[in-house]
């Protein structure tokens, strides 16, 4: 069974179109530019559902107007139209259980423009864990904001190299949890992934930090992967023991040929 998703208001209205210089535009050309980009956070207080906000910045260099679409797990959450000979960066949220989605980003599903279409698709599958909202401290306390998680981006195919067909990244949510300005949050992987990755800058109460790593993997890999904030113990934390998350994963199997490949 699928999880269950259930649709909510976007936070804030789409960025207006952006129109394309002439130097730019191709004709009858559309594409998708880059890889999706997706961020977790809690639903809600006392919930284990998250808010998925995905994001994909489309280009349509021809003379008509078309449509783009959002899929999670086949599941259409938006048909969009695109004005002809601009550019924007689509943003799209949706309440979600835990489970794993595959976002697919489809540009012109009507197949109204004869073209290549190898650049009209993007995916990102994302592995949404139980959401957790922790309640703030007073003390020194260094958390993590939400349950750390894994998103995978399939690699062209002239990258896919030693069998890896995948491009994996662990994104790691902190928060200063605590009472007390921070002046660095440094988080380490470590298993099948080892990483070490320094936050310095200003923390006050109730800041939180963003960092990902990544690389590549092949289709079905299993991976664990421990996620530690703080890993040398340089802050007296008056609670340590919600510093360190395990992941456990497997890599999503081979992805599609996209059209025209």
């Amino acid at each position: 069974m699928l999880p269950t998703e259930q649709p909510i208001a976007p936070a804030a209205p789409p960025p207006e179109p952006v129109p394309l210089p002439p130097a730019v535009a191709a004709p009858a050309e559309v594409r998708v530019v880059g890889d999706p980009r997706v961020v977790l956070s809690a639903a809600k207080d006392g919930s284990i559902d998250s808010l998925l906000s995905v994001r994909q910045m489309v280009i349509n260099a021809s003379d008509a107007t078309l449509s783009y679409e959002i899929l999670a797990n086949g599941v259409s959450r938006r048909i969009a139209s695109l004005a002809a000979r601009t550019g924007i960066e689509t943003e799209n949220a949706w309440q979600v259980a835990p489970g794993r989605y595959e976002v697919r980003i489809v540009l012109d599903p009507e197949d109204r423009i004869v073209e290549d279409e190898s650049d009209n698709e993007a995916l990102i599958v994302v592995d949404v864990p139980a959401a957790v909202r922790p309640p703030a401290r007073r003390g020194t306390n260094a958390t993590f904001g939400y349950t750390p998680y894994l998103t995978y981006t399939p690699l062209p195919e002239q990258n896919r190299q030693g069998g890896q067909d995948w491009s994996y990244l662990v994104s790691m949510p902190m928060r200063n949890n605590g009472s007390t300005e921070l002046t660095t949050l440094v988080v380490a992987t470590s298993g099948d992934h080892e990483s070490v990755s320094d936050g310095d800058g200003l923390y006050p109460p109730g800041a939180d930090k963003l960092i990902g790593v990544g690389r590549g993997a092949a289709s079905l890999q299993r991976m664990r992967i421990r996620v530690t904030l703080d890993p040398a113990n340089a802050l007296v934390e008056i609670d340590e023991g919600d510093n360190a998350v395990d992941l456990d994963v497997v890599t999503p199997a081979a992805p599609a040929p996209r059209k025209d490949e």
